[in-house]
């Protein structure tokens, strides 16, 4: 979904769609391929050398998930509870900002956290006082989804049977469609990744003229991206 608040549009056009293709909602990165000698869109995979067309603008949309950042201080009971379920792959954990890793039995040392349920479990050395920074996607409820952007359009989005789809190309916005396993903390760059989904770019492998403005945090666990697509 594109976060309405922190949209801003200058550009768009529209694409064909790829035979087959479906788009579920906004907010998604799309990639030119070509089908029959014509050139169309399609969700990117994350492989090597595809091109960016641009973002997904077909209509208002349920979310089919949804990021949380979740930010404290480690305390006695060396647990911290999450106030959903993440999506399986996509939790980062960070303690003193530092990364750890994820495991599903006990944690073996410091650098590591347990994920049972929806908490986290942390080593018995981590440093009371020390500040955590969760970040996670999770399945929201048909309640929250349609709280966060409305209810689903009679018959779905237009763009599918319509076989074309309006593409933000010169803009600002806020989606969900991010890699939330990942530290965006200091991020400038970011480059396409599988489902449609964004995640951290580096100086030689990147987007161009695209640029993180605003990571996830508490206040805001949507990630924002200014692009620009010739």
């Amino acid at each position: 979904m594109l976060q309405q608040r922190e949209t801003r549009q200058v550009r768009t056009r529209f694409n064909a769609l790829l035979s087959g293709e479906t788009i579920p909602e906004e907010g998604i990165a799309l990639v030119y391929v070509k089908e029959n000698g014509v050139t169309v869109v399609r969700k990117s995979t994350g492989v090597a050398g595809e091109i960016f067309a641009g973002v997904s603008q077909a209509r208002n949309a349920p979310p089919a998930f949804l990021p949380i950042v979740q930010e404290g201080l480690v305390d006695a009971t060396l647990s911290i509870p999450l106030t959903r379920t993440p999506t399986p792959g996509q939790l980062l954990v960070m303690i003193a900002g530092v990364a750890l890793t994820i495991v599903t039995a006990a944690p073996a040392d410091a650098t590591q956290a347990q994920l049972s349920g929806s908490e986290i479990i942390l080593h018995a050395s981590t440093p009371l006082g020390a500040t955590t920074f969760v970040q996670y996607m999770y399945t929201p409820t048909v309640l929250e989804a349609r709280q966060q952007i409305g209810d689903a359009p009679i018959g779905g989005l237009a763009a599918t049977p319509q076989g074309q789809v309006g593409c933000l190309v010169d803009a600002q916005f806020g989606t969900n469609f991010f890699d939330a396993s990942v530290d965006w903390t200091d991020a400038f760059y970011i480059k396409l990744a599988p489902g449609g989904t964004f995640t951290v770019g580096t100086p030689t492998d990147h987007i161009p003229n695209c640029v993180v403005k605003n990571t996830p945090s508490g206040d805001n666990a949507f990630l924002i991206i200014s692009i620009q697509v010739a």
